[in-house]
């Protein structure tokens, strides 16, 4: 007679025929457990493909992809370089971004980027004319839809390599060491410089103006007319003060527009403003002053490359006797609250050297009391240390 137990036995042994020839049984992962409920752990943010379309074509690739990362970094989503891959085509562009991030982040993108469009904090120049940005899932059938149609309406392209491939995951191609890493906004101004290093973009903010910087639009013939007399008032006013810096191309709002300005034409700023200082009294040097051309990124194609013209004048140091710079037409102006007083007449340059040397005055008295009251701390601190000897020697 045959047990229970032994029957069971003997079905235990036959479950693993019943599977199909190959595979093993299906387990259940212990490590994969799903977490009880009202646990605070969170998933792992993992890597997804975002899909932004309807990018400018009217940009170089490399002025796409700095635009974008800036784009996504204001939106939270900060992104490397060699993450991004612009397809630029002659009407249109798009972008695949490899990027880390949780779901709920990603499904919250298209509102943000509308805020962030609202507010003006993403220059509208990243979008095509007439067009707003799309962000999508780069793996979903929409936007793989919408990038066949881009490439359509684009002309032919290239044809694919007829052998069989393995399909991969995007990469994004690894950029050579001497191809052009592409632009950064420049778009705020700390102590009196620019943040950034080469580029201003077009309708960039860069803020607003104060006692050291000075913004002019520079339309029309500003540098062959008006230039020369803001470069007077503006370089002896800052020597006058504590420096600054003189930006032309920018409007008085805060917002660049650039001017035209080729190189002949930097070279002639170049000659007036060294021209023009030389004739300053005291004698300036050139380490006090710096002349600047930064290149502005426009949507447009100027047959004249727009610049940014920054004259910079350093704070001049200290001096045995206050100094008072005049122009080179015996002028002498100060910077004043953001704006610009002169030129001084006899009795104002009169007051303004009375008022240096009270300063100086005020100066020296305080050091002299500093010092005086160091004298008697260093005396009472050697008489409290000096021993008392109350030995006596007999011969």
């Amino acid at each position: 007679m045959e047990t229970p137990r032994k029957r069971s036995r003997r079905t235990q042994g036959r479950q693993p025929l019943m599977e199909p020839p190959g595979k093993q049984p299906l387990q259940e992962p212990q490590g994969e457990a799903s977490p009880p409920e009202g646990s605070d752990l969170k998933p792992a943010p993992g890597t997804h493909i975002l899909h932004v379309g309807h990018l400018n074509p009217q940009f170089s690739v490399p002025v796409l992809t700095c635009l974008l990362r800036d784009t996504l970094e204001r939106l939270g989503l900060p992104v490397a370089r060699e993450h991004v891959e612009v397809v630029r085509r002659p009407r249109k562009a798009y972008a695949l971004v490899q990027v880390t991030a949780h779901e709920d982040t990603l499904a919250s993108l298209p509102r943000c980027l509308q805020t962030a469009l609202e507010e003006h904090r993403i220059p509208k120049e990243l979008a095509a004319r007439g067009k707003e940005l799309v962000l999508g899932d780069g793996r979903g059938p929409s936007s793989c839809r919408e990038v066949r149609d881009q490439e359509e309406d684009s002309g032919p392209s290239p044809r694919p390599n007829p052998r069989p491939t393995h399909s991969t995951p995007v990469r994004v191609p690894q950029r050579s060491r001497g191809q052009p890493g592409g632009t950064r906004s420049d778009s705020a101004i700390v102590h009196q410089e620019i943040l950034g290093q080469e580029r201003l973009f077009q309708g960039a903010f860069l803020g607003n103006e104060t006692r050291g910087v000075e913004f002019k639009r520079g339309s029309g013939e500003y540098l062959s007319l008006a230039f020369k007399h803001h470069l007077r008032r503006y370089a002896c006013a800052f020597l006058n003060s504590e420096g600054g810096s003189l930006l032309v191309g920018v409007e008085d709002s805060g917002l660049v527009q650039g001017v035209p300005c080729g190189h002949r034409d930097e070279d002639r700023v170049r000659l007036l403003v060294d021209s023009i200082l030389q004739g300053f009294q005291p004698q300036v040097f050139p380490d006090a002053y710096s002349l600047s051309f930064i290149p502005v990124v426009s949507a447009s194609a100027p047959s004249t490359p727009l610049k940014v013209i920054r004259l910079s004048v350093h704070a001049p140091g200290a001096q045995a006797e206050p100094q008072l710079y005049e122009t080179d037409q015996g002028e002498v102006f100060l910077r004043r609250d953001g704006s610009i007083q002169g030129p001084l007449s006899g009795h104002a340059i009169q007051e303004w050297c009375r008022q240096k040397w009270a300063a100086e005055l005020r100066k020296l008295e305080q050091r002299l009391q500093v010092l005086t009251a160091e004298k008697e701390q260093l005396q009472q601190q050697l008489q409290q240390r000096a021993p008392v000897s109350c030995t006596c020697c007999v011969l």
